[in-house]
């Protein structure tokens, strides 16, 4: 609770950093394009990017492809270290998958950089609509040590 803000600016506030309303999405839909064509052997016809919230280190977005019925989700950022850090998230998780991760883990779909601006693409998992009782967190965060 932010001792600034009335609690009702305060939640419309949070809700609206979350849903990132007040950053749009600069991805640029050129270099996930290209990652896209490179790592599905054709042009999916991105339709929209939607910024998505959650994350402190690098932004997001999610990519609707034509037709709607394919979405992926793409971390991008501008710092200097973001295209070895996200190639290496990329590796990292073709191993997980490689070696048969009990964790559900996001298929990697490609990567690249151009001007400045490195782009990591996932498969969409769809997390905002699964719930999961308190036993699978338990799980999972057995899983992760």
């Amino acid at each position: 609770r932010s001792p600034i803000l009335p609690q009702r600016q305060w939640q419309h506030a949070w809700l609206a950093i979350r849903r990132k309303e007040v950053m749009p999405c600069t991805l640029n839909s050129t270099l996930v394009r290209g990652v896209l064509t490179a790592s599905l052997g054709a042009d999916p016809g991105i339709v929209y990017l939607t910024p998505v919230g959650g994350g402190d280190i690098n932004d997001a977005c999610m990519v609707a492809t034509r037709g709607g019925n394919v979405r992926y989700f793409a971390k991008y950022s501008n710092s200097a270290v973001a295209a070895d850090m996200l190639t290496a998230e990329y590796h990292s998780l073709t191993v997980f998958l490689e070696r048969g991760s009990p964790i559900r883990t996001p298929n990697p779909v490609g990567y690249g950089c151009q001007d400045g601006q490195a782009v990591l693409v996932l498969e969409d998992l769809d997390l905002a609509t699964t719930s999961a009782s308190d036993a699978q967190w338990r799980l999972m965060g057995r899983q992760v040590l």
